[in-house]
């Protein structure tokens, strides 16, 4: 394991950095390599032994090498459950059409240091988990973004949140900077009394969006949540409203079944052993692809702006 001296780019603290850290982490994947996040970075305080870094990438790489043909066996089922042909599935999860990177961030005692606010350059924690976060160093125009994973203060890594949760995000289903930024600040945003697509407050937007990345992840991966509907989205009539809106958005996507799904499982979904989630999942995959184009934007998205960016084309077809 090599490292090199040199500097946060979202905060400038001096650090060590691990290089080739994709290489050591996917050495045991062979071709599955292409399921990992495009670039992945390691950055370490320089009090944290190198030891302990060395630990964490034999145990990270050891899980990815369970992780990734979990997914791959996903992919088959998502693929007998939905009209989501196999080829189709591992382009949308392996395309990377998106420009966020993985930053793993090795602290000495656990969690993510908030750097001073800067015009040009920081770190939005997650709203619900606070060792994730979206980090970003604005040079000119522009603007380079990371998923950025730490352990929780004062634990272990947690293989299954730490790094198969967030090696998923930034490969196929990247966080949006401003996506934590507006639910850190607008913790009582709901979707629930929206009346149509035209209604929704930037926010909302944002919400929408944020719920989308969330429930690819956990369709790919069969993450049950202990919430009220198993999914990230705590509320059922929220998450009915979320797909309501959606296929009024997106007209002949998929929704419409995922509408029916909701009301025949009473949005209710288990991600790990019922297939439904698939036919809520199928759609948002076909989506991200150009959601992700907006990875980058400090605000949500007008509603015009999504539209003019998503042209829904009839379900069954790849929007690349």
């Amino acid at each position: 394991m090599r490292t090199i001296k040199t500097t946060l780019p979202w905060s400038g603290e001096a650090i060590l950095q691990v290089t080739s850290v994709r290489e050591l982490l996917a050495h045991r994947l062979g071709p599955d390599e292409r399921f990992l996040p495009r670039i992945i970075d390691l950055f370490a305080e320089n009090s944290v032994r190198l030891c302990e870094v060395e630990r964490f990438l034999h145990d990270a790489s050891s899980y990815l090498a369970e992780e990734i043909p979990a997914r791959k066996a996903r992919v088959r089922r998502i693929s007998r459950s939905t009209d989501l042909a196999i080829d189709e599935l591992e382009h949308l999860l392996t395309g990377r059409q998106h420009c966020q990177k993985w930053a793993l961030f090795c602290t000495q005692s656990g969690g993510l240091p908030i750097p001073e606010a800067c015009e040009s350059r920081g770190v939005v924690p997650c709203s619900s988990m606070r060792n994730h976060g979206v980090a970003w160093d604005k040079q000119g125009n522009l603007t380079e973004i990371w998923l950025l994973t730490a352990r929780k203060p004062n634990q272990p890594w947690d293989m299954d949140s730490d790094i198969g949760h967030e090696s998923a995000h930034a490969a196929f289903a990247p966080v949006p900077l401003f996506v934590d930024a507006d639910l850190t600040r607008n913790g009582d945003v709901s979707l629930v009394d929206v009346d149509g697509p035209d209604d929704l407050a930037p926010q909302q937007i944002a919400r929408l969006l944020y719920f989308y990345c969330e429930i690819a992840v956990v369709a790919v991966r069969g993450e049950g949540r202990s919430t009220n509907t198993r999914l990230p989205i705590d509320d059922p009539e929220e998450l009915y409203q979320l797909v309501w809106i959606s296929d009024r958005l997106f007209p002949g996507l998929g929704f419409a079944r995922a509408l029916y799904v909701c009301g025949r499982v009473n949005n209710y979904f288990d991600p790990q052993e019922s297939d439904a989630i698939f036919d809520l999942a199928a759609p948002i995959l076909r989506l991200l692809p150009k959601l992700n184009t907006f990875v980058a934007a400090k605000s949500p998205p007008t509603l015009r702006v999504v539209r003019d960016r998503i042209k829904a084309s009839p379900f069954g077809s790849v929007l690349i």
